[in-house]
Parts: C-alpha cells; sequence; structure tokens
C-alpha cells in the first residue's frame, strides 16, 4: 500500500475536524456541569474542624471534630479525615452538639481515612459545638502529622445536599 501526500493531508483534515467535534463535546459536557455545581444548594459558612492535639509517642490522643454552623442549618454531615501512618482509630464518640440534636456518630475504615457520618431519623438542625472525639492509637514515629480532611458534605433537614468547608488538624508526636 502507498499513500500519497494527498492522501496524508485528507486524513489530516479529517482528523482534525473529529477532533474539533470531540472538543466542542467535551466543552459543551463541562458547560453542564457547571451549570448543575450553581445550582447546587450550596451552605456558605458551616465549617467542621478536626482538633490540633499533642501526646507522646505510642499513647491514645482524644481529637476533638467541631462544628460551627453558617447561616443555613444543617442536619447530617459527613466527611473523612485520613490518619496519619502507622495511627490507628481506637474509638470515635458522639460530641454534645451532635446529642442535643438527637444524631449518632457513625464510622468507617476508608482506605487509611475514617469516614464519619453524624445523622439521626430526625430533621433537628445541628448547633456549633463537638460533633465527635477520635480517640488515635499514635505510633512510635515523631513529629508533626497532618488530619487532613476530605469529603466534606451535609444536607438541611429537607434532604437538600450542602457543601461545607473543612479545617484540617494536627497531631504533634513528641
Amino acid at each position: 500500500m502507498s499513500l500519497t501526500i494527498s492522501d496524508l493531508n485528507n486524513a489530516i483534515a479529517a482528523l482534525g475536524a473529529s477532533m474539533a467535534l470531540v472538543t466542542t463535546d467535551v466543552h459543551a459536557a463541562f458547560a453542564r456541569s457547571q451549570a448543575q455545581l450553581t445550582s447546587l444548594n450550596v451552605k456558605a459558612g458551616a465549617a467542621v474542624i478536626a482538633g490540633v492535639v499533642s501526646a507522646p509517642a505510642g499513647s491514645v490522643v482524644d481529637v476533638p471534630i467541631n462544628y460551627q454552623p453558617g447561616p443555613a442549618k444543617l442536619a447530617a454531615i459527613q466527611f473523612d479525615i485520613v490518619l496519619p501512618p502507622g495511627a490507628v482509630l481506637a474509638s470515635v464518640t458522639t460530641g454534645p452538639a451532635a446529642i442535643a440534636a438527637g444524631k449518632s456518630v457513625n464510622t468507617a475504615m476508608v482506605g487509611g481515612a475514617v469516614r464519619f457520618l453524624i445523622f439521626g431519623v430526625n430533621q433537628n438542625i445541628v448547633g456549633a459545638g463537638v460533633l465527635a472525639t477520635m480517640s488515635v492509637g499514635l505510633p512510635s514515629t515523631k513529629g508533626l502529622f497532618s488530619l487532613p480532611m476530605t469529603g466534606i458534605t451535609g444536607s438541611d433537614p429537607n434532604g437538600i445536599a450542602a457543601i461545607l468547608s473543612g479545617m484540617s488538624g494536627s497531631i504533634t508526636i513528641t
């Protein structure tokens, strides 16, 4: 089989037209996703805040998880906190802010992170304060370790999704 310059030029032109079509489809999909994000009911101002603590290597330390409400009222909150290497989740207790709203705290390990789900079979609003306390068994490695917070979301009493901000905490192991 032999190709001429004309054959190559035609192939390049056809490829260029296909690329333009794909690019147009990508831009249209992006515009649709932007419109969906814009229509999402964002609850500005609410924040979940992990504590900053210090403890000796090999000990168990309590890390408070606080909630600061924004203008919108939330009835359920979910987030993940990544544990430091070698650290283990010892336990989680429900905090006063969650208890006052009739909520419980459920957790599950997802990879190296602890997934928190604060909810109740009610439409009560969660107020400011401690949502939960996470007890973490520390490794023997000393240093400052971040507790990155990801996947922070929630919902109002009607089940409308909310996006919250989060502040990662840290553990200083001495």
